[in-house]
């Protein structure tokens, strides 16, 4: 056998990485185990943020549920500073459905009311010496928390009230706090006001004429630390008149008259003062208010109901003040609610809002959104707007009303009460209208 035959076979001899290919290995299990734990690391905020959209989804459903089913405006808050979410329900003050639970009217309920008995009221406008004693709240009830801040509040009454006559009137329904509208803190009355009618031919419209006295005015008012705030169903109208009316003459829509049964309410928020007609927004005021009761005591006063006197609002009956009035119809489901301050739910831990914002949901639904006049309460003009986005975000990592990716969550809510997120940081959550 030849030699080299006979020669064992050359072992290979194993090659190692580079350093170059060891540094890019490292680099990518570097790379890979960076993002492994940024996913991590963020998962909690991401949880934060989607129970917080969560949070806020079922808030918006529940005021809707309980705006609807009580026929009463719901208002939400949310303070920045307190990092809670406030107002999904109503606090009811005080409410009388003159039935047969309310002793002290028996012998008043005379009339039918709109969904019981109904309080009968004395039609000689004498101020009946025999008539109940007002209802006193007590400091429990107040309608302030604290002397210094005038809550939020909706104060609501049925009434059916009598004929317009042609005369001058003013028919009280409630004051709280005082029978002066001068002196208490809210109330609501009626008053007739000579008003343009438009006379219309089955072709165009005819000339406007103007009828005295013609229709019922509704009238709610406040009295704060900055005066005398009024708002009337006629003079601050939002309700567009009727296409075919001539643009240069206003005409009332829906005129109120008498022997037909409604309810009508006032809605404080601190920030703007509606009044609603069976549940829907008919007048506004956009104020500005100081929010300070003018007199304290007011908020835990008695509740002067279907009779008062009158200082401020307008029409001289031959005195001044005018002398006690009383209502010459029927007055039924007094209710005067707390709006905005209960049930405090408190943000997951580090989330916060990026401003103070404040909700009114309506009794038809619709969600308003009123954070320009938080933020500039001295231009009112955009106050009250459909819908509304609401910014949440983790504190100490977003500047005020920055977006950055998964460090803020921004909600949009849109006046039917379908809310949806704006964020990477969940998907979107649409609980839809309440049923």
């Amino acid at each position: 056998m030849p030699r080299a035959a006979r020669l064992p076979a050359r072992r290979a001899v194993p090659q190692g990485f580079t350093l170059l290919e060891l540094l890019v290995v490292i680099g990518i299990i570097m790379l890979f185990l960076g993002l492994t734990i940024g996913a991590v690391m963020r998962t909690p905020t991401v949880n934060k943020l989607i129970a917080t959209e969560q949070m806020m989804a079922d808030v918006v459903r529940q005021a809707r549920h309980t705006a609807r089913s009580t026929g009463s405006p719901v208002e939400i808050t949310i303070s920045k500073a307190n990092r809670v979410i406030m107002g999904v329900s109503q606090i009811p003050v005080w409410n009388a459905t003159f039935d047969d639970g309310d002793a002290q009217y028996t012998s008043y309920l005379t009339n039918l009311g709109q969904t019981g008995s109904g309080l009968w009221c004395p039609p000689d406008g004498s101020g009946n010496p025999t008539y109940p004693a007002p209802v006193v709240l007590t400091p429990a009830q107040s309608l302030a928390r604290n002397p210094n801040v005038l809550d939020g509040f909706y104060l609501a009454a049925a009434v059916n009230p009598p004929d317009v006559n042609g005369a001058q009137d003013i028919e009280p329904l409630v004051q709280i706090g005082n029978e002066d509208d001068s002196k208490c803190c809210c109330g609501l009355a009626l008053w007739n006001e000579a008003t343009t009618i438009q006379q219309v031919s089955q072709l165009t419209a005819g000339t406007p004429i103007t009828a005295a006295y013609s229709s019922w005015d509704v009238v709610g008012w406040i009295n704060d630390a900055s005066g005398y705030h009024r708002v009337c169903s006629i003079e601050d109208s939002i309700v567009t008149p009727a296409t075919y009316l001539p643009s240069s003459a206003m005409d009332v829509a829906g005129p109120i008259v008498g022997n037909r049964w409604e309810e009508f309410g006032l809605l404080y928020d601190g920030h703007v003062l509606e009044l609603y007609r069976n549940g829907r927004v008919i007048a506004r005021n956009n104020g500005p208010f100081s929010g300070v009761p003018a007199i304290a005591a007011a908020c835990n006063g008695p509740i002067s109901i279907a009779e008062g006197t009158f200082s401020s609002l307008p029409g001289n009956f031959g005195a001044s003040p005018v002398p006690k009035r009383t209502l010459q119809g029927t007055l039924d489901n007094l209710r005067l609610l707390r709006l905005g301050t209960d049930r405090a739910a408190s943000l997951p831990s580090g989330v916060t809002a990026d401003n103070d914002y404040q909700l009114t949901v309506r009794p038809d639904g619709i969600v308003e959104n009123n954070l320009s006049a938080l933020s500039n309460p001295s231009n009112p003009t955009s106050q009250h707007t459909l819908g509304a986005t609401v910014t949440f975000q983790i504190m100490g990592e977003v500047s005020a009303g920055a977006v950055s990716g998964l460090d803020t969550a921004v909600i949009s809510i849109s006046s039917d009460g379908s809310v949806s997120s704006l964020t990477n940081a969940s998907t979107v959550t649409t609980p839809g209208p309440a049923p």
